[in-house]
């Protein structure tokens, strides 16, 4: 069984982006035009609904490696969570 074909991350940003440009347009009909099936669509716009909100791994990772105070700030505070869940 073969896969099907695999779009990149700009392309799937850029989907999702053209749903919510055009709510006026049905899920199916939007997918029809980007020339993707429905459920990709579907998937894709879930994926995004999740991730709102969160912080690229890449921004996550140069903030703990430029500031390293702030690291040992997180470490202090899941210290403090851990003592205050054990009493």
């Amino acid at each position: 069984m073969g896969k099907g074909k695999t779009f990149t991350k700009q392309f799937k940003k850029d989907a999702v982006k053209y749903k919510k440009e055009h709510p006026e347009l049905t899920l199916l009909r939007a997918a029809s035009n980007l020339g993707i099936s429905l459920y990709v669509l579907k998937h894709w716009i879930a994926i995004a609904k999740r991730n709102e909100g969160a912080i690229p791994l890449e921004e996550l990772v140069t903030s703990l490696v430029m500031k390293p105070k702030k690291l040992h700030v997180l470490r202090r505070n899941c210290v403090i969570q851990r003592m205050l869940l054990k009493s």
